[in-house]
């Protein structure tokens, strides 16, 4: 079977909407649920591709795809994609090259994932009627899609921001109890000495 992502793709870039393979190491990884996640602020660039794409022309459309949507590479934070696809050498390396992780993330998971614009060709070749636009809503928690699914020859993306990981609730930010004002700086604490008088 030729899996290639045949996924048809709406018109025009950067127009915005709401709505088991390797995985390269990077910061902010974590597991929640079926697969590996990233967590905390941040884009996610779903991709999905064609055997044998390079490394290039994944690029060319996320970096295209990024700046026509007035988005900064510097903010993504993972690559993701769909289990049969993460072991491309083209995915691997364009993740290496921005410097963060792809993300393999099974088909079963990416199908139960609604998303605007699903493609049956899609489900018979990966077993998901998405995976661009559904790996970037399912690499993290919260995620909210700004740029829907892109097309370049064999290679689709599509753009999702991660929201801010909630503090756990009754943490207390560090610093001194409620009531209690704050030592100054450099204010050396009084040590009591044996007479109870205290001394600097």
């Amino acid at each position: 079977m030729n899996h290639r992502d045949t996924e048809p793709a709406p018109a025009g870039p950067g127009a915005a909407t709401t709505g088991p393979g390797p995985v390269t190491t990077g910061p902010g990884l974590a597991t929640t649920g079926p697969g590996p996640a990233v967590t905390g602020p941040g884009l996610v660039v779903g991709v999905g591709a064609g055997c044998g794409v390079t490394a290039g022309a994944v690029l060319e459309l996320i970096t295209g795809t990024l700046a026509a949507a007035g988005l900064a590479a510097a903010e993504v934070v993972a690559l993701a994609t769909v289990e049969a696809k993460a072991a491309e050498p083209g995915l691997l390396a364009a993740a290496g090259r921005l410097g963060v992780p792809l993300l393999p993330l099974p088909a079963g998971r990416l199908a139960g994932i609604p998303v605007p614009h699903p493609s049956p060709a899609a489900l018979t070749a990966v077993g998901t009627p998405s995976v661009a636009e559904a790996a970037a809503l399912a690499a993290g928690t919260g995620a909210e899609l700004l740029v829907p699914k892109r097309k370049a020859g064999r290679v689709t993306c599509a753009v999702a921001r991660l929201k801010p990981v909630a503090e756990p609730p009754g943490r207390r930010p560090a610093g001194p109890p409620p009531g209690l004002p704050a030592r100054p700086p450099g204010k050396p604490v009084a040590q009591r000495s044996p007479g109870g008088a205290g001394r600097p």
